[in-house]
């Protein structure tokens, strides 16, 4: 063995001398013929790599093999270089004496070569060198430098280029263009070498900036997509994947160009990266190179992709000893995806900031100052809003004090509340500001009625939850907060069809859920038909975001487990009995309907009617048929197809058709409701019969009872004997101002109104138009008439301009608008135009591509539900202000009254139900009547310019 081996086990680390001795090593090895040069090269570049592999062992530095490698790599470049001229001069009697250089390009230019990695090569010729002169040189270049590389096993990429072939290639290939841009002189002419830098730093500055931006943020946005976007894939790609190699370099290639930096401490220095990134981006960068030189080792060829096969060994090889394979991978891979998570987040931010940057530029001027940066920018600033300790303004939150958190810690659940309830992206400084809190999540806040609360708040937001949970995810909010979640956080799992991490499974499992909702009349519309059925829809993203829990426990059959896991969770966010049984159950049983249809004859009479009696109604498979397309459509990109989506929506009707025959479990929930009910009455008037209690039951419709909870009994009961009062008080019913009840509820970021009347005709336009009138956006709205002509109607409200919806003066406001409208029979439309001109855009989060919300065209269905003897109206449209007055007043226009009425928005679009009957009982409602009624409110969804 050469003394500079030894030298180099004996103290693994680069030097001169010892790379000096290499070269020596070189001239001593060089072999008097051909066949013992290559068994000699041979046996020498079989000893470099055992050094390498020593010195990595030893060091465990990434950065530090690569650099060496690349050392070793010139020094034997070097060595055939020089043998190429020798072997020009010998074969045709005379010097090559043309200026030639031999070129470093990308990774290998930057100084950094892994193990087994193409060595990327430019031979740089002068324009002055004839073509047949040239082919000469090459053919020897080839013998004497390409092919020994190639006898070697040594992955070689060469090209020939004159400085404007260079260039030229580089204006039309983005890749090549930063493969130059990085060249580094090995050996030859450095005359030519520099004249290439100067002309070449000439092109990069006369090339558009902005153009080289977008190449680099498309091309990285090319690359993710092919990655899913995520870091969290069970086996990554350590180059080009999400936070791999190429995200890191992709800050310097950006640096360079727009900053002329191109190190990570000249960056800082101009303040785009704190010290704190640049540190922690240099200890991914190793620790990345140091996973892909241990691949490389293990595979004996180049190494991008770790492998689930191979996570355990390149685990061992970089010091995670644990004895517990599973263990052992776990631990790595955690730190695999925090490294690489914090390569993307960094250069996620610096790209944001560098954008800034470019935009500040635009405006440098003087002119520009002005014209293009004050008045434009008094135009367009919008009202800053401040709510709950944070300032809203132009769609980003941020903080008041920077002791936002510290003075109430429930606020770092309820600001990704704000966050979705306004529709504005969180601001950096804020997630700055929450990572640095996490450690105030303690037992008290997951305990805290309050955050929990919010909590729920959060998944009831149908068809927008996947962008706040990931959210809270990539903070570190979610696992702090439901500490049960921490354990599949970056977990592995050894399936044969997961792509994903369990968490990142689960969120994508919940983002299939929000398209659902937001493509209802399209792709995903069966399984939202299904999921509406149920009296708790927003429950599902509940249970898909615990259904996965008890993975963690590494057990063969873990859904056992993860009900137990989840009922903790259930109980702190005060989910009711029965719909804990339904979670449970599901998550006790995952997949359960998958194995049905994959195991049997769904056409057997006998198959549905056995998972019929396992479900055992009809809410239950509603939840189990959503939640399993969910779930296999979460697993992987096209794991899902046409021919399971065949069996498993044919076992879901099939199982309907049989349960509807056997339905009995709705009439049983509204007992139970109605038993709760009279618990209710009772605390309130003790004194109360049987037979009063029973009367007072008969007044409400079934429906009350089954989208009310006790909490709700409670406080109508309160309202309507309130209510009773001031009738008999009031000497004018007409007039009788109805009994109001205002509640802020920070925890969902709005406030509840509801409001208890004796009913009359368009009392509920009146209501809705008074609150538009005044400033409010209605978001969600249920009422109900009793038998006894008196009315309660619930509304979630949020004031538009300034969101202090607590405001005295606004509610003043609200009470004098109602008045005017009912006594003086004002008309609102005027004042609620105005309103609309005062409202924000309608848009969404777009940090996950959820952006303005698209028009859609609108659905009218006007039905009679012979049955119930009652009309059903269906409405679904784009979400505006001043709809629900318009509807409401339409179906009064028509001689209808509202007995009851249930309104949600979900994710831009509001979803109306009204059930109506004429308001002269004996008067028989025509098919006539039924189409101009439907006729009119095609009209009122038709006349959105006039608001």
């Amino acid at each position: 063995m050469p003394t500079c081996l030894h030298a180099m086990l004996k103290n693994p680390s680069i030097s001169p001398e010892i790379v000096n001795e290499a070269y020596n090593d070189l001239s001593k090895y060089g072999p008097k013929n051909v066949v013992s040069e290559e068994k000699d090269y041979r046996e020498f570049w079989c000893q470099q790599q055992k050094v390498l592999r020593a010195y990595y062992e030893t060091s465990q530095s990434g950065t530090g093999l690569v650099e060496m490698h690349a050392r070793l790599m010139d020094e034997l470049l070097k060595y055939f270089y020089k043998r190429a001229k020798d072997a020009y001069f010998k074969k045709y009697e005379k010097e090559w004496s043309h200026s030639i250089s031999l070129v470093a390009l990308g990774g290998y230019g930057r100084s950094e070569l892994s193990p087994q990695s193409d060595v990327d090569i430019m031979l740089l010729y002068s324009e002055k060198i004839g073509s047949d002169l040239l082919t000469i040189f090459l053919n020897v270049f080839n013998e004497e430098i390409i092919y020994p590389l190639w006898d070697l096993k040594i992955a070689v990429r060469h090209t020939y280029r004159t400085i404007n072939h260079s260039i030229s290639d580089a204006r039309s290939d983005f890749k090549i263009k930063n493969a130059q841009m990085e060249g580094r002189l090995i050996c030859g002419s450095k005359e030519l070498f520099e004249v290439f830098q100067e002309k070449y730093e000439n092109f990069l500055k006369n090339e558009s900036i902005e153009v080289f931006e977008n190449q680099c943020i498309e091309d990285k946005e090319n690359r993710h997509r092919k990655y899913n976007f995520t870091v969290f894939l069970q086996e990554p790609n350590i180059k080009a994947g999400v936070g791999g190699l190429y995200d890191y370099q992709t800050i310097l290639w950006l640096g360079r160009v727009r900053l002329k930096a191109s190190t990570l401490e000249a960056i800082e220095a101009q303040g785009l990266l704190s010290r704190g990134e640049s540190i922690r981006l240099e200890k991914a960068y190793n620790f990345l190179l140091g996973v892909r030189n241990n691949l490389s080792f293990q595979n004996e060829g180049a190494g991008d992709l770790l492998n689930t096969e191979k996570q355990s060994q390149v685990a061992w090889e970089m010091g995670y000893r644990q004895k517990d394979v599973f263990t052992r991978v776990k631990t790595f891979m955690k730190d695999y995806y925090e490294q690489a998570q914090g390569v993307h987040e960094i250069s996620e931010n610096f790209e944001r900031r560098l954008g800034q940057l470019r935009d500040r530029n635009k405006n440098q001027s003087w002119l520009g100052t002005i014209f293009k940066g004050n008045f434009k920018t008094v135009r367009n600033q919008h009202p800053k809003k401040y709510i709950d300790g944070f300032i809203i303004t132009n769609n980003r939150i941020t903080y008041e004090s920077k002791n936002v958190f510290i003075e109430e810690p429930v606020r770092l659940i309820r600001v990704f509340r704000h966050a979705q309830q306004f529709h504005v992206e969180l601001s950096y400084e804020i997630k700055e500001l929450i990572k640095e809190s996490l450690y105030l999540i303690d037992e008290s806040i997951i305990n805290h009625p309050s955050s929990n609360s919010c909590f729920s708040s959060i998944l009831q937001a149908l068809g927008e939850v996947y962008p706040i949970l990931i959210l809270m995810h990539e903070l570190g909010v979610l696992q702090h907060f439901i500490p049960e979640f921490r354990e599949i956080t970056y977990l592995i799992q050894y399936e044969q069809y997961h792509q994903y991490t369990v968490d990142i499974h689960t969120l994508n499992s919940i983002q299939v859920l929000d398209e659902i909702f937001r493509y209802k009349n399209s792709k995903g519309k069966l399984y939202y038909e299904s999921i509406k059925s149920t009296t708790r829809p927003w429950l599902l993203y509940l249970l898909l975001l615990l259904h996965d829990l008890g993975k963690a426990s590494g057990a063969s059959e873990p859904s056992e487990i993860g009900a137990k896991i989840a009922k903790p969770i259930l109980d702190r966010l005060k989910i009711g009995d029965t719909q804990q049984e339904y979670i449970l159950f599901i998550i006790g049983n995952n997949l359960r309907m998958a194995r049905f249809w994959q195991r049997f004859d769904i056409d057997d009479p006998q198959v549905p009617a056995a998972f019929a009696l396992f479900v055992g109604n009809m809410e239950l498979l509603s939840y189990f048929y959503v939640q399993t397309y969910c779930d296999l459509r979460a697993t992987a990109p096209g794991l899902w197809n046409g021919h399971k989506e065949m069996l498993h929506t044919k076992l879901y009707e099939k199982t309907l058709e049989f349960l509807i025959k056997h339905e009995s479990y709705i009439e049983q929930r509204i007992d139970n409701k109605k038993d709760l009910y009279k618990e209710s009455i009772q605390k309130h008037n003790p004194k109360i019969s049987q037979n009063e209690t029973e009367k007072m039951l008969s007044l409400y419709p079934d429906f009350y009872f089954i989208l009310n909870s006790p909490e709700e009994f409670d406080l109508h009961i309160r309202l309507f004997e309130e209510a009773d009062k001031h009738i008999e008080k009031s000497s004018c019913s007409g007039s009788l101002m109805p009994v109001i009840h205002w509640e802020y509820d920070i925890n969902q970021s709005l406030t509840i109104v509801t409001i208890v009347t004796w009913d009359r005709t368009g009392f509920l336009a009146s209501i809705s138009g008074a609150l538009l009138s005044s400033g409010f956006n209605i978001l969600e709205t249920k009422a109900f008439s009793r038998a006894d002509q008196m009315s309660i109607q619930v509304f979630n409200i949020m004031e538009s301009s300034t969101n202090n919806v607590t405001n005295d003066r606004l509610q003043r406001e609200f009470q004098k608008n109602l008045r005017q409208i009912l006594v003086n029979d004002r008309d609102p439309i005027p004042t609620i135009a105005t309103q609309i001109k005062k409202g924000h855009k309608n848009t969404r989060l777009t940090r996950w591509g959820l952006k303005s919300i698209p028009r859609r065209t609108p659905i009218v269905n006007v039905n009679c539900d012979h049955s119930s003897k009652k009309i059903i109206i269906e409405i679904q449209c784009t979400d505006q202000t001043g709809l629900l007055y318009q509807f409401s007043r339409t179906i009064t226009q028509h001689g209808f009254n509202i007995v009851f009425l249930r309104i949600s928005t979900e994710y831009g679009e509001v979803v109306n139900i009204f059930h109506v009957h004429k308001n002269n009982s004996d008067e028989i409602t025509t098919t006539k009547d039924l189409i101009a009624l439907r006729e009119s409110l095609n009209k009122v969804v038709e006349i959105k310019k006039k608001f």
